[in-house]
């Protein structure tokens, strides 16, 4: 797990926003891996929630210091790309809590 890399890339993303006219980066994504042929699979860091939080922070924080907003997406249950727009999730709590929302949460 490499904190400092995530905060450098969080560093790395803001001017390229910047130079474009924005003031906000809309990511990270929160959720995590599920599955091999979640379409967003490129933008979650792990299928570990405890490792999503972790690395989420410091890339936040990268981003925000170079004075760029980040605006956190895809909490959770993002985990399929066929029928994204149609499709109805339905989790129990204890999954959604153990599994899918840690990520979202600053140790």
């Amino acid at each position: 797990m490499d904190t400092a890399l995530a905060r450098q890339f969080g560093i790395g993303v803001g001017p390229g926003v910047k130079a474009r006219g924005k003031h906000i980066q809309l990511a990270p994504g929160l959720n995590i891996i599920r599955t091999p042929l979640g379409g967003r699979n490129w933008e979650y860091y792990s299928e570990d929630p405890y490792l999503v939080g972790q690395m989420v922070v410091p890339e936040v924080k990268g981003i925000q210091s170079v004075g760029v907003a980040a605006c956190l997406k895809h909490f959770a249950l993002n985990n399929q790309e066929q029928d994204r727009g149609t499709i109805d999730v339905y989790v129990d709590e204890r999954t959604l809590r153990e599994i899918y929302l840690p990520g979202s949460k600053q140790e």
